[in-house]
Parts: structure tokens; C-alpha cells; sequence
């Protein structure tokens, strides 16, 4: 029997099954709401970081090159005070705009991944640093314009335009490498956008296969559900015909199990049922009939005695007259004249008596006989009717056995039977006692021995046994006759059932009744290597009736 604790049960195959598919349902939220995230956060990095940064850089840039180009117009600029007044706004704008662009690189800094990114601050600091450095040449330029010294003006104008030009140079590759960061990033935004999508499809794909796998398994878990409600459909109907069950390891193939086990419980009990009405019936009827034959038999039995008893004397009396035949209690008449009633007497005396004892006695001898069978079909119907409930004590029963094949050993030599008898104790060496009634068990083993004996007609070996067998005590009686049909053995306990030509066919019958009510049980097999096997097992007697 499976061990209940290692039984994988059906709930929790159920609960495992659901459990998978609820991991199944999570891997694939968790992938969605991480690619999602991770997708946020690019977006967020885009338009929280580089966007801005992008953005105050391009201002920056446009601030300075109208910077550079402004300087490099100052020689043709005929209005020195515009210009000197346009430039220093344009610087103040630019250290505004150098402020802005570093707030916007720090904000980035907060966003996103900074690992692998080029460092923009870096960069910017550098170029402010050489602008800001180079501002009192600038200083110096916007002195000069109001100077007629065109060699101090023109040399200052070149170093201040290589200053400025050179920042607008490398502002314009900040804003390249800013704008190249910016595609980085939105390419691996868009592939792992892509990715995610396929891995959503995949995991969304494999949740719902897992979702039907489970529904599939659920429902093949659950299917033999349906098998046993069709089973009980079908035994309400009447069908208590025991079926094979599907083997498994959980509490649906035990009940499946344990339901065709309560059928086929069912049905014995019905069978028993349906046996005991019959032989209550028969009883009732045996009783009747057998109340209603036997005062005439045993008139019958008493007028052939009678008969017999004046058959003889008739016999007697004739041969004492030297031949002349007479019969008692006939009135004689005087002077010795004798009469023979219905015997046609002879002339010169001569008598026929013994011709008369001879066909008479063996008539009565056959109404003997008859009369005898006839009261011993009574005597066995009237078993039937009236077995008396058995009065239980705890014995012995190899002794029993022992003793009834003592008593059967002339019947059983006259037919050229041999029993062996085989006591099994096991370790302890003793059968354990069990509750019978002594008369009773000995009519059932009378029964088997003699049937037994019956199924050898030219002899044979008859093995009887006694073991103990769990919480029972085991008697067997095997013959080596030619056995019995299957379907001859699934009858062989009913009432009036035989395959012998004589018999009423209720010894077996009678057998099964006592040993049913010593709450026993008794079977029919066929014996290996030929013949047939009948087993008694009685409950052991409790410790408190031994």
C-alpha cells in the first residue's frame, strides 16, 4: 500500500500546477515591468539629461560663435562703440549661458547610468577655463578699438579671435559628442525596446503553454473523477460486476480503488443475502415437508419391522411342522390342520415357505432401504431449517481435525483414501485457539473429508492442514480427484447445487452456513498439480476467551 505521507496527493499536484503557472505569470510581469522600467529610465535620461544638455550647449555654441564672428568684423566696423558694446553683452551671455550648460551637465549626472559616459563637464570646464582666461585680452581689444595704433588693435584681434574661434571649435565637437551620446543611447533604447518586446511575446507564448499544460494536467488529474461517478451510475443501476482501476499514487485512484472494492463487498453481500433467504426458505419448506413425511415413514418403518418380525417366525413355525406350513397368529383350527395365508400350499403337504421369505424379505429389505434414505433426506433438510446458533468456546482445532480423521479412518480405508494431516504453529510451534462449536466445525470437516473422498472413486491421498494465518486459524482440505470447472466452483457453495448423480446437494451448502456463523469464511480453489482445495479460516479466539 503506497505510504500516505509520500503520496503526491491531488491537491498538491493541483496547488505545484497552478504554482507554475503563477511563476510562469510572474518571470513574465517582472521581464515586462524591468523593461518597462529600464525603458523609463532611458527616456528619462533623454529628456531629463541629454535634451537639456544638448540644448544649453547649442545655445552656448550659437552665443559664441556670433562672438567670434563678431570679432572678426571689428576691423571693418566703423561704429567702435556698438561694437564694444555688443561684445561685452555677448560675453556676459556667454558666462551665462557656460553657468546653464554646467546645471544641465550636473543634472545629468543624476540620471541614467553614468558609467561609460564621456565626460562632458570635463570638457566644458576646459573651454570656459581658456575663455575665462582669456578675457582681459578681450579687455584689451575693446580698448583698442577706441586707439588709432592699428598694429596693437590688429595684434590683439588675432589673439583674441584664435582664443575664440578655437572655444567655438571645441563647443561645436561637445555638441557633436553630446548629440552622439544622445544617438548611443536611443539606439540602445530602441534594441532593447525590441528585445523586450520579442522576450514579452516569448514569455507571454511560454505562460500561456504553461497555462494549457496545467489545464491539460489538471483536467488528466481530475479525470478519473469521472470514472468513478459513471462506476456509481452504473452500480445504482445494478452493475456489481468489480472492475479493473487505472493504478496511481493519489487519494482519486484510492477512492476508485476503494470503491470497486466496496462493490465487490457489495455484491458477496448481496450473494450472501440472497443465499440465506434461499436456505431460510428452504428451511421453512424442509421443515413443513419434513414435519408433514415423517410420522408416515416411521409407520412405515415400524409395519416393515412387524413384517420382518413375522416373516421370521412364519419361517420358524414351518420348518417345526416337518413341512407343513402354517402362520401365526392366524387362528388355527383343531387337530393340527395348518393354513398358509396367500401361499397357494401344495398338496401332500409340501410347503413354499422359504420361497415366500426369500422375495419378501427382499422387498422389505428395499422399503427398508428407502424408508432409511428417506429419513436421512429429512434428517439433513431439517439441518437446514434448524441449525441451531453455535455455542462459541475457545479450542484447539488441530485436535478437532486430529479427531475427525480418527473417525473417518475405517470409511476412508474402505475406500482406499489416505489423509495426511500437516500442523503449522509457525515460530511459536502451537496454532493459537480459536472460537467454535465443537459439533458444528465437526459436521463441516465431516462434510469435506466426505467430499473429498467422493471426488477419488478409486482412492487417492487426502491432505489436510492446519496454520495459523494472521489473525486466523487456517484449515485445508485438498483432493487430487479430477477437479472442479471454474464456473462449477462459483456455485458449488449454493443450496441443492451438486455434480454427483445422488445427494441433495446441501452439504457444502450446510458447510458454508456453520462456518459463516463462526464469522469465518470458506473458499474453493483449484489445487496446483491437479484436484481441488477447500480452505476454512476462523477468527483466533480473543486473549480473554482463551
Amino acid at each position: 500500500m503506497t505510504n500516505p505521507m509520500s503520496r503526491r496527493t491531488v491537491a498538491t499536484r493541483v496547488l505545484v500546477s497552478f504554482g507554475v503557472t503563477l511563476l510562469a505569470f510572474a518571470v513574465t510581469a517582472s521581464w515586462s515591468v524591468a523593461a518597462q522600467r529600464r525603458t523609463a529610465a532611458d527616456s528619462e535620461e533623454l529628456a531629463k539629461g541629454y535634451l537639456p544638455v544638448a540644448l544649453k550647449i547649442g545655445q552656448l555654441r550659437a552665443t559664441q560663435a556670433t562672438l567670434a564672428t563678431l570679432i572678426d568684423g571689428l576691423p571693418h566696423d566703423r561704429d567702435p562703440v556698438s561694437a564694444r558694446l555688443l561684445l561685452g553683452t555677448l560675453a556676459s551671455a556667454r558666462h551665462a549661458k557656460f553657468l546653464e550648460a554646467n546645471a544641465a551637465i550636473a543634472e545629468l549626472g543624476q540620471v541614467g547610468t553614468p558609467e561609460g559616459r564621456p565626460d562632458f563637464g570635463g570638457d566644458l570646464a576646459a573651454i570656459q577655463g581658456d575663455v575665462e582666461t582669456d578675457k582681459p585680452a578681450l579687455d584689451r581689444l575693446l580698448a583698442a578699438t577706441f586707439d588709432a595704433d592699428e598694429d596693437t588693435f590688429n595684434r590683439e584681434i588675432v589673439q583674441v579671435g584664435a582664443v575664440e574661434h578655437s572655444a567655438d571649435k571645441r563647443l561645436h565637437a561637445l555638441a557633436d559628442r553630446v548629440s552622439v551620446s544622445m544617438d548611443t543611447l536611443s539606439n540602445a533604447a530602441k534594441v532593447r525596446e525590441a528585445r523586450s518586446v520579442w522576450a514579452l511575446v516569448g514569455l507571454t507564448v511560454l505562460t500561456l503553454g504553461v497555462g494549457v499544460f496545467v489545464s491539460l494536467l489538471v483536467r488528466r488529474l481530475l479525470a478519473p473523477l469521472g470514472h468513478v461517478t459513471e462506476r456509481a451510475r452504473a452500480v445504482a443501476q445494478g452493475d456489481l460486476t468489480p472492475r479493473d482501476v487505472r493504478p496511481g499514487d493519489d487519494e482519486i485512484a484510492e477512492l476508485a480503488a476503494t470503491f470497486e472494492d466496496m462493490v465487490g463487498a457489495v455484491a458477496r453481500a448481496r450473494t450472501e443475502a440472497l443465499s440465506n433467504e434461499r436456505l431460510a426458505a428452504i428451511g421453512k419448506m424442509a421443515a413443513h415437508v419434513t414435519h408433514e413425511i415423517r410420522n408416515p415413514l416411521s409407520s412405515i418403518g415400524l409395519n416393515v419391522e412387524l413384517l420382518e418380525e413375522e416373516l421370521a417366525a412364519l419361517v420358524v413355525d414351518g420348518s417345526a411342522a416337518g413341512g407343513t406350513s402354517r402362520t401365526p397368529n392366524d387362528g388355527s383350527a383343531a387337530g393340527g390342520t395348518s393354513r398358509t395365508p396367500n401361499d397357494g400350499s401344495a398338496a401332500g403337504g409340501t410347503s413354499r415357505t422359504p420361497n415366500v421369505d426369500t422375495g419378501a424379505r427382499g422387498l422389505l429389505t428395499a422399503i427398508s432401504r428407502e424408508v432409511g434414505r428417506l429419513e436421512q433426506l429429512s434428517e439433513e433438510y431439517l439441518r437446514v431449517a434448524r441449525l441451531p446458533s453455535p455455542r462459541m468456546e475457545a479450542e484447539d482445532v488441530a485436535a478437532l481435525v486430529r479427531d475427525v480423521i480418527s473417525f473417518t479412518n475405517k470409511e476412508m480405508e474402505r475406500a482406499q483414501c489416505v489423509v495426511n494431516v500437516t500442523v503449522d504453529g509457525g515460530a511459536t510451534g502451537k496454532v493459537p485457539p480459536a472460537l467454535f462449536d465443537e459439533a458444528q466445525l465437526r459436521q463441516a470437516l465431516l462434510n469435506l473429508l466426505r467430499n473429498a473422498r467422493e471426488s477419488m472413486p478409486k482412492g487417492g491421498v487426502i491432505d489436510a492442514g492446519v496454520r495459523a494465518e494472521g489473525m486466523s486459524v487456517v484449515v485445508t482440505v485438498d483432493d487430487r480427484g479430477s477437479g472442479i470447472s471454474e464456473d462449477v466452483r462459483a456455485r458449488i457453495f449454493d443450496p441443492f447445487f451438486s455434480t454427483k448423480g445422488e445427494g441433495t446437494g446441501l452439504g457444502l451448502a450446510i458447510t458454508r452456513q456453520i462456518v459463516e456463523a463462526h464469522g469465518g469464511t470458506i473458499s474453493c480453489a483449484a489445487r496446483e498439480g491437479g484436484g481441488t482445495s477447500f480452505r476454512i479460516a476462523l477468527p483466533i479466539a480473543p486473549a480473554r476467551a482463551k
